[in-house]
């Protein structure tokens, strides 16, 4: 069973990755088609579509129910929170 529950989410995190990939690549291409392929374009271009890649990922796996996400984003944001709570 517990091999069956790996696959599932193997997968279901596979989709999420082509999905963010599939918007990164569109905005990739549309500002390069926009505002060319110049360095300060290509830089602003890693500016928007990194964080979009990840706004991207983080909404299809939660909307996929991607129980690993819910770890993930605690064992990420646990570290953060003691900080801030420290300070």
């Amino acid at each position: 069973m517990a091999g069956r529950k790996w696959v599932i989410a193997v997968a279901l995190l596979a989709l999420a990755a082509a999905v963010m990939s599939a918007a990164v690549l569109a905005s990739s291409r549309a500002i390069a088609h926009f505002a060319g392929t110049g360095f300060l374009t290509r830089l602003a271009d890693l500016a928007l579509s990194i964080p979009l890649g990840l706004v991207v990922l983080y909404a299809v796996a939660r909307a996929l129910r991607i129980e690993e996400l819910e770890m993930a984003r605690r064992a990420l944001a646990s570290p953060i929170a003691r900080r801030l709570s420290l300070e």
